[in-house]
This record gives C-alpha cells, sequence and structure tokens, in this order.
C-alpha cells in the first residue's frame, strides 16, 4: 500500500503499474520518476523500452526494472505508459498500442 502527501492509504490495487518507452534524455528523467514512486509505494514501475536495446537493459539494471524487447510487451504489464522519444514518433507509437486493443492502459 502506498500513502499519498495527505496521509490517505492507496490500496495496493489501485496503484498503477506504468513504464517507459524511450530512455534518450527526457525518457531517463520519467524512469527516474517513476522509480522514486515505486519507492514510495505509490505506483508499479513494470519496466521500460527502446529501440537502443543495450540502453533500456543499462537504465533498467541502474534502476533495478525490467527492460522489455518490445512496447507491446511492456504495455501488456500497464495501466499507463510515458512514450518518450522523439515527437515525430509519438503518433505513430500511440496509434499501434491503441489498435492493440491491449486493455485498460493509458497512452
Amino acid at each position: 500500500m502506498g500513502q499519498g502527501e495527505t496521509g490517505e492509504v492507496t490500496p495496493p490495487e489501485s496503484i498503477p503499474r506504468v513504464g517507459v518507452v524511450g530512455v534518450g534524455a527526457l525518457g531517463k528523467e520519467h524512469a527516474r520518476i517513476y522509480s522514486e514512486l515505486d519507492r514510495l509505494g505509490l505506483a508499479r514501475f513494470a519496466g521500460l523500452c527502446d529501440s537502443n536495446a543495450e540502453a533500456a537493459r543499462s537504465l533498467a539494471a541502474r534502476l533495478g526494472v525490467r527492460a522489455f524487447d518490445d512496447i507491446a510487451s511492456l504495455a501488456a504489464g500497464c495501466d499507463a505508459l510515458s512514450i518518450v522519444t522523439p515527437t515525430v514518433t509519438h503518433f505513430a507509437i500511440a496509434r499501434d498500442l491503441l489498435a492493440m486493443e491491449i486493455g485498460r492502459a493509458h497512452v
């Protein structure tokens, strides 16, 4: 269970599972923040992925989360995703995720 700023307790089933797509300069910051939220019990950082698999593995190892090989696998275990890739790729990634009808994930 997590505890919010006002001291309320968050039931475990309502804690969102989040992931990061892209681990460039801004993606690393999203991942760092999600990692901190996970540590505080306010989110569950499910993992990250990037087209540069080595960069994804390196950051994942540093933060203690899983590096996924593809976006669909990451999305399948998340309630929400941060798409932190070059701006010109946002639409295509979001469109493909929405077309997969993975479930309840927020993109």
